[in-house]
């Protein structure tokens, strides 16, 4: 079982949608909002990151936060600065763990990426 305790670091998702579209019909994308969150974080380990067929210069990690209706918004176009880096999502899928409903992120970060 998860305690809300050891979600112990904090997130700033950075979500753009499109508000309109030019007069080529190209994407006219807003201000992007920002939306924290508080995560857990555990490293994906060498033998999956390879399986997934990623770069050795690329980390990987799941991040574990609580679904809330603002967080359930996430999607894999949105972006989150976590340690320092700029992370790219992956995948989202939801968790049950007792009589909590979490959301399990899957992101990669390289290191032309870092802030």
């Amino acid at each position: 079982m998860i305690g809300l305790g050891e979600l112990d670091r904090t997130v700033v998702f950075l979500q753009e949608r499109e508000t309109s579209r030019n007069a080529f019909n190209e994407p006219v994308m807003g201000a992007p909002t920002k939306l924290r969150a508080k995560v857990r974080r555990r490293d994906v380990s060498d033998q999956e990151r390879v399986s997934a067929g990623k770069e050795a210069s690329v980390v990987m990690a799941r991040f574990l936060l609580l679904s809330r209706p603002a967080t359930r918004k996430i999607t894999a176009a949105d972006v989150f600065d976590c340690d320092g880096r700029r992370w790219s999502i992956e995948g989202i899928k939801q968790v049950s763990e007792g009589r909590n409903l979490f959301l399990e992120i899957s992101a990669v970060s390289t290191d032309a990426h870092q802030l």
